[in-house]
């Protein structure tokens, strides 16, 4: 079943039961990178990074925010280390604009973007599903890592 969800002042469409079905049965792509010391603080802090409002909007999409479909990070230069990932969330943004926002404090910044039917890298249990993607880049400075 369908249902209309607002979030950013923006509109979209999801289905719950489908998501929580899809999702019951994944893992995080972190699970398989818990020795890596940057997954491991973003794991530690994950919730610090996403605002409780958008933490509020994933769970209202029928998704586990615990199971990101993809993360990974890479090293800009010697004072900045972003880590990226996504989740894909069978629905669709009703906006026609962008739906993008971001959160920041003195060490780290996180973007959040929302796109209709991207489908690189997307799980098999996806593919026959509309769907959006709800990526992240989360950018820290060297003194939060330590």
């Amino acid at each position: 079943m369908k249902i209309n969800i607002k979030f950013l002042d923006k509109d979209f469409e999801v289905n719950r039961e489908i998501n929580k079905n899809i999702y019951r049965g994944l893992r995080s792509d972190a699970d398989d990178q818990k020795q890596d010391d940057v997954i491991k603080f973003y794991l530690s802090n994950r919730d610090k990074f996403f605002s409780n409002e958008l933490i509020s909007f994933l769970n209202s999409t029928g998704i586990e925010w615990a199971k990101e479909n993809e993360i990974f990070h890479y090293r800009v230069d010697d004072n900045l280390t972003i880590i990226e990932g996504w989740y894909d969330i069978v629905g669709r943004v009703l906006s026609k604009e962008e739906v993008a926002s971001y959160l920041e404090n003195d060490l780290f910044t996180t973007n959040v973007f929302f796109n209709n039917d991207t489908r690189h890298a997307i799980y098999p249990e996806f593919a026959s599903h509309e769907t959006f993607r709800f990526s992240f880049s989360i950018v820290l400075e060297k003194e939060i890592l330590g």
